[in-house]
C-alpha cells in the first residue's frame, strides 16, 4: 500500500508521521492536515526539500522506508521563490541535462538523495540490501549517454525521486505554458539566486536530476 507523509515548509523539523492510504483513519487524518494549511511567512523551499530527503534516511519504527525494493517520492508544492540558503556539494560529471548543478542549490540538495553515495551504496538506507529497487528493462540495454536512458529511472539502490509543483511559477528557463523537454533542450541552468526566477528553474533542475 502507499504511505504518505506531509508537512508544511515552515514546519521542517522532527519526524514526519506516515499515513497508510489503505487505512480510512490515516487517510482522513492526512486530508484534515492538508485542509488546515495556512498561508503565511517566507518560502524556505531548500530547507523543506532537505528535510524530505532526511526523512527517507530514518531507521526508526515509523520510518518512511520499510523495504529494500521500495520506490520513494518527495514532492514540493510552492507558489513562491525560494528565499533562504542550504549547503550541498555541486554535482558534476553526469552529462547534460544533469550536470552543471551548482553547490547549495535545490538541485544539489535533492541529488544527494538520488545518486549513489561513495562506494556505490544507497544514498538513503545503507542498512538495507542494495540493488533491489526494480528498474525498467531498457536500463540494461541502453547506453547511459542515450536520451532514452536519461529519461528513465535506472537507480537500483534506494533513492528519492523528487517532484516540484510550482503552481504556475515561471523561471528564466522554465515556462509552464510551453512544452519543454529538458533532455532535448539541455538547459543552461542558471545559478541559484534567492528571491529570483532562477529558483523556479532550480526546482525544475532538481526534478530532472532525480527523475521526478
Amino acid at each position: 500500500s502507499m504511505r504518505v507523509g506531509y508537512f508544511t515548509i515552515h514546519t521542517a523539523t522532527g519526524n514526519v508521521s506516515m499515513r497508510d492510504m489503505a487505512v480510512p483513519g490515516d487517510r482522513a487524518a492526512l486530508y484534515t492536515s492538508m485542509l488546515a494549511l495556512p498561508a503565511s511567512g517566507g518560502t524556505p523551499n531548500l530547507t523543506a526539500v532537505k528535510h524530505i530527503g532526511e526523512q527517507f534516511k530514518r531507521t526508526d519504527s515509523g520510518a518512511p522506508i520499510a523495504l529494500s525494493c521500495q520506490k520513494n517520492a518527495g514532492m514540493l508544492f510552492t507558489d513562491g521563490f525560494s528565499n533562504e540558503a542550504e549547503s550541498a556539494p555541486a554535482v558534476t560529471g553526469l552529462g547534460a541535462p544533469f550536470d552543471n548543478t551548482p553547490a547549495n542549490s535545490m538541485a544539489a540538495i535533492a541529488s544527494q538523495y538520488y545518486f549513489d553515495a561513495a562506494g556505490g551504496v544507497s544514498p538513503l538506507r545503507t542498512d538495507l540490501t542494495a540493488g533491489n529497487v526494480p528498474v525498467p528493462d531498457q536500463c540494461a540495454t541502453l547506453a547511459q549517454t542515450d536520451i532514452a536512458w536519461k529519461r528513465l529511472d535506472c537507480q537500483k539502490n534506494l533513492h528519492m525521486n523528487f517532484y516540484g509543483v510550482t503552481l504556475g511559477g515561471r523561471g528564466d528557463v522554465f515556462n509552464p505554458d510551453i512544452d519543454q523537454d529538458p533532455y532535448l533542450l539541455n538547459p543552461a541552468w542558471p545559478g541559484y539566486t534567492a528571491n529570483s526566477r532562477s529558483t523556479v528553474d532550480d526546482i525544475w533542475h532538481a526534478t530532472v536530476n532525480t527523475r521526478g
